[in-house]
């Protein structure tokens, strides 16, 4: 899944409205609608959303580079469904 389509899922899960998030990555509702069909994010913008959605994006060396979106804050059942859908290790701060 495409960094896009992960940003417009979490923004559904928090039952953020497209308008809240627009106003708070400083962008149109139409630019929000473009964002979710964006393969990968960059610059100010990345930033603007991982603040606002307490995640953050992370590049993994291989020998292809991969981005990975890293939730900060979930609950169980959210963790759960991530887990069944993405290949992913999960990691507790304790």
């Amino acid at each position: 899944m495409h960094e896009g389509k992960l940003v417009k899922q979490m923004v559904k899960e928090k039952g953020i409205k497209i308008t809240e998030f627009a106003n708070a990555i400083c962008r149109s509702r139409r630019d929000v609608y473009h964002i979710f069909k964006r393969k990968t994010i960059h610059g100010e913008l990345q930033q603007r959303i991982s603040k606002f959605l307490n995640c953050t994006f992370s590049t993994t060396p291989s020998h292809e580079t991969k981005k990975h979106l890293v939730v900060m804050e979930a609950n169980e059942e959210q963790l759960q469904e991530i887990v069944s859908k993405f290949h992913i290790i999960v990691i507790y701060d304790v």
